[in-house]
C-alpha cells in the first residue's frame, strides 16, 4: 500500500530540522565569512541575510502551525515550504560559488552539491517529497553550473553529465536501502513489542494460575502445621512450607523483573518513619541469624532525620534483600546494617556489611545481572535465582540512587545503597474514631468471627476448601458460591456477614459482582467484601476500594492476614 506524501515521515524530519537550527547558524556565519574574504563583502551580506530570512520563515511556519493548531496536513505542507526555501537558499550558494570563476571556489560548489545530495539520503529518504526538493535542487545546480560557464566541447559536457546521473543513481540507490533499513528496524521493533506484552500477558496468567494451586498448598500446609504432628512430620511440613514460599519468592521477583522492563513498575512517594523501617527489618531477620548463631547489628546515625519521602515498600525490599543475601553467606561473624546522611541534602547513605565469603572482581561483575550469581557453585551451595540483586539494582535506579559493592574474597563484603529520601515532617495522627457503646470493648480478633456468616465466591474447589478451613477453624459459617450470579442469589436469599470474592470466574466475574451487589442486587449493599486475587497486586488500595472492595487479600492467601481483615472489617460493622 502506498504511503501517503504528507505522511508522519514529514513530522519526524522536521523535528530533527530543529534539532539542527544551531548547527545551520553556525555554518552560516562560517560560510559568510568565507564569502566575505573569497568573494566580495556585498555578496557576503545578501546570502546571508537571505540565510537568516529561511531560518526566521521556518521559525515562524512553526510558531505560527502551533498557535492555529492546523491539521496535520497543513502543518506538513508548511514545513514543505520551509525546505523549499532553506534548500533554495543553500543551492544559490553553490551557483554563487561557480560563477567566481575561481577553480577553487567552483571545485567547492561541486562539494557543496554533493553535501547537500549526502543530506537528502540519510536525512530526509523517508519523505518522498522533502526528498525529492532535496535532490532536485542540488542535482539542477550540478547540470546548470557547466552550462553557465561555457566553453565545454559535447564530450566534456556528456562526461560531466555521466558523473551527474551515477550521483543521482547512487543516491536513490542509497536512500532506498536505508528505507529498507528503517522499515525492517521498525518492524522488528513492533515485534518485540508484541513479544514483551505477549510475555507480559503470559506472566500475568502464570502469576494467576500458579497462585492458585499455591494457596492450596500454602494454606493447608499451615493448617497442618498447626496439628499436632510428631518431630519427623513436623520437620517435613516446615520444609514443605519453606519450598512453597520460595517458589513464590521466585515467582514475585520475575513479575518484579518483568514490570520493571516494561517500564509499568511505579516509585511511590510517600512520608515513613526510617528507624521504624529499619528496626522492623532487623527484627524481621533475627530470627535466621540468630539460627545460624550470628549476630544482626543495626546503627543509625545520631544525626538522621527520622522521618523521609519515599517509597518505602521498596526500601525495604531492597535491604531485606541484602541482609538476606548477607545472612545466607556468612557462617560466622555477624551482619551490620547501618544507615547515615549522605553528603547531598535528603541523602540516607545504608550499609550492609558482612563477614561471609567474599568475591572476586571477576565475580562482582556479574552481580547484578538478571539470572547472574558470582559463579556457578553459588546457585548449589546456596540456591536462590539470582534475580534478587538485580531487581535491588534496578528498583535503586528507578529511585534515583544506586548500588555499589565492595568486596574481597575471604573476607566479607559491603553492598551499599545511596538514596534520594528528602526529610519530612512527621505525618499527623489519625485522629481516633469514637466506637460505638456496644462494640467498643470488643477486639476486633480473629475469635470474633466465630458464628458468623460467611460467603465464599470462587469457581476453584481448591480456593473453597482453602477458605473453608481457614474460617471454619475460628467458628464461623461458611457458604459456597461458584459464579457471580450465585453470589447474588445466596446473598439475596440467606444475607452474609462478610463475602470473599475471586476475581475471576465464569459468567460474571468478580468486579461485576461487586458493582451489582453495591447497587443493591444482592441483599445488603453495605456488606464488607475482600476481594481475592491471584494477580500480582500492583493498584494503590484506593483503587480497590473504589471498586466496592473493602480490602484485598492476594493468593496464596495468609490465613493470620485473612482472618486479621475479616475480624476488622466484621467488627466495624457489627
Amino acid at each position: 500500500m502506498a504511503r501517503p506524501l504528507l505522511d508522519d515521515s514529514i513530522d519526524l524530519i522536521a523535528s530533527t530540522g530543529r534539532q539542527a537550527r544551531p548547527a545551520r547558524l553556525g555554518m552560516a556565519v562560517l560560510v559568510a565569512g568565507f564569502l566575505g574574504f573569497n568573494v566580495s563583502a556585498a555578496i557576503a551580506i545578501v546570502w546571508f541575510a537571505a540565510a537568516m530570512v529561511a531560518e526566521v520563515y521556518g521559525l515562524g511556519v512553526t510558531r505560527l502551525s502551533r498557535r492555529l493548531n492546523l491539521s496535520p496536513v497543513l502543518r506538513r505542507l508548511g514545513y514543505v515550504t520551509v525546505v523549499i526555501v532553506m534548500v533554495g537558499v543553500w543551492t544559490a550558494l553553490t551557483l554563487v560559488l561557480w560563477t567566481s570563476g575561481n577553480p577553487a571556489l567552483q571545485w567547492a560548489a561541486i562539494c557543496l552539491a554533493a553535501g547537500q545530495l549526502i543530506h537528502a539520503q540519510s536525512v530526509t529518504f523517508r519523505a518522498p517529497v522533502l526528498f525529492a526538493i532535496d535532490v532536485g535542487m542540488p542535482s539542477t545546480s550540478l547540470i546548470v553550473m557547466p552550462i553557465l560557464t561555457g566553453g565545454f566541447a559535447p564530450v566534456q559536457i556528456a562526461t560531466m553529465m555521466t558523473a551527474v546521473a551515477l550521483m543521482l543513481l547512487y543516491t536513490f540507490t542509497s536512500a532506498t536501502a536505508n528505507n529498507r533499513r528503517i522499515a525492517a528496524l521498525e518492524a522488528a521493533e513492533a515485534q518485540a513489542l508484541k513479544a514483551s506484552e505477549a510475555k507480559s500477558a503470559f506472566l500475568a496468567m502464570i502469576s494467576h494460575e500458579i497462585r492458585t494451586p499455591m494457596n492450596g498448598v500454602l494454606a493447608m500446609t499451615d493448617a497442618l502445621s498447626r496439628a499436632d504432628l510428631g518431630p519427623d512430620q513436623a520437620r517435613q511440613t516446615a520444609l514443605l512450607k519453606r519450598s512453597g514460599e520460595d517458589l513464590m519468592t521466585l515467582l514475585n521477583d520475575v513479575l518484579d523483573i518483568s514490570r520493571i522492563e516494561a517500564g509499568k513498575l511505579e516509585i511511590e512517594c510517600q512520608p515513613f518513619d526510617l528507624p521504624e523501617l529499619l528496626g522492623d527489618l532487623r527484627a524481621l531477620w533475627t530470627p535466621a541469624a540468630t539460627d545460624k548463631g550470628l549476630d544482626l547489628v543495626l546503627t543509625i546515625a545520631p544525626g538522621l532525620d527520622a522521618y523521609r519521602l519515599g517509597d518505602p515498600t521498596r526500601l525495604r525490599q531492597i535491604l531485606g534483600n541484602l541482609v538476606s543475601n548477607a545472612v545466607k553467606f556468612t557462617r560466622s561473624g555477624g551482619v551490620a546494617l547501618s544507615a547515615r546522611p549522605g553528603e547531598a541534602p535528603g541523602a540516607v547513605v545504608f550499609d550492609v556489611a558482612d563477614t561471609g565469603i567474599g568475591m572476586t572482581p571477576e565475580q562482582q561483575g556479574r552481580l547484578f545481572q538478571s539470572f547472574s550469581q558470582a559463579d556457578a557453585s553459588i546457585a548449589r551451595r546456596f540456591g536462590g535465582s539470582g534475580l534478587g540483586l538485580s531487581i535491588c539494582s534496578q528498583l535503586a535506579t528507578l529511585m534515583d540512587g544506586a548500588i555499589t559493592v565492595d568486596s574481597d574474597l575471604g573476607s566479607g563484603s559491603t553492598f551499599r545503597l545511596t538514596l534520594p529520601l528528602p526529610v519530612t515532617e512527621r505525618p499527623a495522627a489519625p485522629a481516633p474514631a469514637e466506637p460505638a457503646a456496644d462494640t467498643a470493648e470488643t477486639p476486633a480478633t480473629p475469635d470474633s468471627l466465630a458464628g458468623l456468616t460467611v460467603l465464599v465466591a470462587d469457581d476453584h474447589p481448591v480456593n473453597q476448601a482453602v477458605a473453608r478451613a481457614i474460617l471454619e477453624a475460628v467458628g464461623a459459617r461458611v457458604a459456597v458460591a461458584d459464579n457471580g450470579e450465585a453470589a447474588l442469589a445466596s446473598l439475596k436469599s440467606a444475607p452474609a456477614d462478610l463475602v470473599l470474592m475471586d476475581l475471576h470466574m465464569p459468567g460474571l466475574g468478580g468486579r461485576e459482582t461487586v458493582r451489582r451487589i453495591r447497587r443493591g442486587e444482592g441483599g445488603d449493599p453495605a456488606v464488607p467484601i475482600i476481594a481475592l486475587t491471584g494477580e500480582a497486586l500492583g493498584e494503590d488500595p484506593a483503587a480497590w476500594r473504589a471498586e466496592g472492595f473493602d480490602a484485598v487479600q492476594q493468593k496464596p492467601v495468609v490465613a493470620r492476614d485473612l482472618l486479621a481483615a475479616a475480624a476488622r472489617l466484621t467488627a466495624r460493622t457489627a
